[in-house]
């Protein structure tokens, strides 16, 4: 007997949890999963992602949390060798005693946990697992900053992480980043990407993307900071040469 046909209300909620459990998936993948054609696939995420629960890619969709990203145990697993580079290139710039704040997302994540020794620093952030590899590594001076917490990101956002935030001085802001655009620069999932990035921005005397060759690639949402605003690029390879050509031309260093 042939099984009944999903609604598409049904089918669109099975798509949802599908991509919860594996982070992403092709449209291919999806329309042999669920017995329908690619385009019926392709009208289903289209109307997850009006509603906030997937986001589109080519080719395919991802899901999303309330902060606009995958789950961060997701996002740890993802291009893990690239933001390992990064790391220990980030690494390089610290000195003891500086004043660093770290963002949340995987590959500031990657950067806490080689720093996480030495030098001793001056850490803040708005990431728990961020503080948590700091303090196992030995690092004393640490910050969490209050406010709403993200389960999903394990971050924390809103009216108080900003006060803690534009309270101090930063001598090098370690900032991951979802997206690039080399007319709108650095690419952020939602509003409060941008209010953070803008706030640490004016409190850091340097401004550092942690990007991965493949984040350089991506497009999001909202631009949370235009190029002239970064300082410098750390990168695990050499930038796509539009890329390239778009920081060079106004400024920004680049270390890969």
């Amino acid at each position: 007997m042939t099984p009944r046909p999903l609604r598409p209300s049904d089918r669109q909620d099975r798509i949802r949890d599908r991509l919860i459990r594996q982070g992403d998936a092709s449209c291919a993948e999806l329309a042999e999963a669920f017995g329908v054609s690619i385009e019926t696939v392709r009208r289903d995420l289209a109307l997850l992602e009006e509603r906030g629960q997937v986001q589109r890619m080519h080719g395919g969709a991802r899901a999303v949390t309330a902060s606009g990203l995958p789950h961060i145990d997701l996002r740890i697993g993802a291009h893990r060798e690239a933001k390992e580079r990064i790391a220990r290139l980030a690494h390089g710039l610290l000195e003891p005693g500086m004043s660093v704040f770290f963002s949340g997302g995987s590959t500031a994540l990657a950067a806490a946990w080689e720093a996480r020794h030495n030098p001793p620093i001056v850490a803040t952030s708005l990431m728990v697992d961020v503080m948590l590899v700091l303090a196992m590594g030995g690092q004393t001076d640490l910050t969490l900053c209050g406010g709403q917490f993200d389960k999903q990101t394990r971050a924390c956002f809103g009216f108080e992480t900003m006060e803690v935030i534009s309270r101090r001085v930063f001598d090098i802001a370690l900032v991951g980043a979802s997206g690039f655009d080399v007319r709108r620069g650095l690419l952020g999932p939602s509003e409060r990407h941008l209010q953070m990035a803008q706030v640490v921005r004016r409190q850091a005397r340097k401004f550092v993307v942690l990007a991965t060759n493949a984040a350089l690639q991506n497009t999001d949402k909202f631009s949370i900071m235009p190029i002239t605003g970064i300082d410098l690029l750390v990168t695990d390879q050499p930038p796509p040469a539009a890329v390239y050509a778009a920081l060079e031309t106004a400024g920004v260093e680049m270390l890969y």
